[in-house]
């Protein structure tokens, strides 16, 4: 018994790719956040920005964040709040 059509439609996929953007973003804070600055998220802890951008939709301005275990994340910019390097973080380690 055969289950898979050999004569499958080949399917077109769109990919959107974000923007990327070299200047400093407006957080919702009223503070503005650069490339090489620190953040904090609740539950990841503090991190080094290493990327801004946007897809021009709903999730506005996404920032990629590095961890001091290596990781990265991507995070939206309502999500985490500008912190000095040298701040503690409950959530995380602190990056000093």
């Amino acid at each position: 018994m055969k289950m898979v059509s050999d004569d499958s439609q080949p399917v077109d996929i769109m990919l959107e790719l974000p923007e990327i953007l070299e200047h400093p973003v407006l957080m919702p804070s009223g503070e503005y956040l650069s490339i090489g600055e620190y953040v904090e998220h609740p539950e990841f802890g503090v991190g080094r920005v290493t990327r801004t951008a946007t897809y021009h939709d709903d999730l506005g301005i996404i920032i990629r964040v590095e961890y001091p275990d290596h990781k990265h994340r991507t995070l939206g910019l309502k999500f985490v709040h500008k912190v000095l390097p040298s701040e503690k973080s409950p959530g995380g380690d602190s990056l000093e």
